[in-house]
């Protein structure tokens, strides 16, 4: 092996020092070149090839090695290393980033895929708020939308449905307004319809299954059948020891149905039921007249509704009355009966009436 041992090689002036051929090794001791004499590296390759520098390893006597290979680019390419002792993390190595930030500029638009994300990472709080658009919720597995308002145009008209409203939540200040009186009731279909308010003094009526009720004026409420009638002269004779019938009430207060005529009151058509009955038979005597009777009564065809009897003096007036349940044609009349011994005529001045009426059921 040759040896040459010199101080400096310096080439010619514009020339190029080469120092052997293509192929051929040259070694140069580790202890020979300080780092003051190492000129400073130079990329080698061509526009259309990549330069590199080539790291050989010490474990493995040299075998392996480290490329560190540029682009081949069109414009000045600079590689910053950091200022101090740290470790280059590559895409296969399965170091993690420590004290390394990344921020939105360095990630790539549309870049994080769904599988990179864990599940629950994304909290409510990192969802667009709903004041520029809405929130995607989805169906939770577990837990409530605590954190999420749901404003109205975040829900589809008509899609709240019964099952969801709970019972007694709708309050009356939830209601629609409606018009004052109205009451809410329901049409055949059982779709729910407003009463229109009726007027002051109407009741509501039912008009039977399948129709609506409504205000409407009620029937009269007056207390009808009535009548009343007196005798204002004296020309009826009451017999002695005998019952009659008082027949001459020659003047009529009032008669609302033409019920009554000649005494006797018969009760309408349709007109049943129960009856407010009052009346009073006035006599004289020319003497005091003791243990004897007198009796006055209200009768229902031959059937006595109710007495009265006294042990009278002269000038008595006698006043009776009574509630019965009539039934429609039952004719009612006054009578009475004396044994003072002679007869007794009935006095007039509208001491001796008869009247009654029917009572609002």
């Amino acid at each position: 092996m040759s040896k040459l041992e010199v101080d400096k090689i310096t080439p010619q002036s514009g020339t190029t020092l080469t120092i052997g051929d293509s192929g051929d090794t040259i070694v140069i001791d580790s202890t020979s070149v300080s780092g003051a004499k190492l000129a400073a590296p130079t990329l080698v390759g061509s526009a259309s090839s990549a330069g590199s520098i080539l790291f050989k390893e010490d474990t493995d006597n040299g075998t392996n090695a480290v490329t560190l290979k540029g682009p081949a680019a069109t414009a000045d390419v600079t590689l910053t290393l950091p200022a101090a002792t740290d470790t280059v993390v590559g895409r296969q190595t399965t170091d993690t980033l420590t004290n390394k930030t990344i921020n939105a500029s360095q990630l790539v638009d549309a870049s994080i895929a769904t599988g990179k994300l864990a599940d629950d990472a994304v909290t409510y709080a990192k969802m667009q708020d709903t004041s520029t658009a809405n929130r995607v919720l989805g169906a939770a597995s577990a837990g409530t939308i605590s954190e999420v308002q749901i404003a109205t145009d975040m829900i589809v008209d008509a899609n709240v449905t019964t099952a969801k409203i709970n019972d007694n939540a709708i309050t009356l200040a939830k209601m629609a307004s409606g018009t004052d009186g109205n009451i809410i009731s329901y049409d055949a279909s059982g779709n729910p319809v407003a009463i229109a308010t009726g007027s002051d003094g109407q009741v509501l009526t039912s008009a039977g299954a399948g129709a609506q009720p409504a205000f409407e004026t009620p029937a009269s409420a007056a207390n009808t059948p009535a009548f009343l009638a007196y005798v204002n002269s004296n020309t009826q004779s009451i017999a002695n020891n005998t019952t009659v019938q008082i027949t001459n009430y020659n003047t009529e207060i009032f008669d609302t149905d033409n019920g009554f005529a000649n005494g006797v009151f018969t009760v309408p058509s349709g007109k049943g039921g129960r009856y407010f009955l009052n009346g009073s038979i006035s006599t004289s005597v020319a003497a005091v007249v003791l243990d004897k009777q007198f009796n006055i009564q209200i009768k229902a065809g031959s059937t006595t509704l109710a007495s009265f009897t006294i042990l009278r003096p002269p000038y008595a007036q006698f006043v009776i009355s009574t509630i019965a349940e009539l039934s429609e044609n039952t004719t009612i009349s006054m009578n009475m009966y004396q044994d003072s011994g002679s007869a007794l005529t009935i006095d007039g001045a509208r001491r001796t009436f008869f009247g009654g009426f029917r009572l609002i059921s």
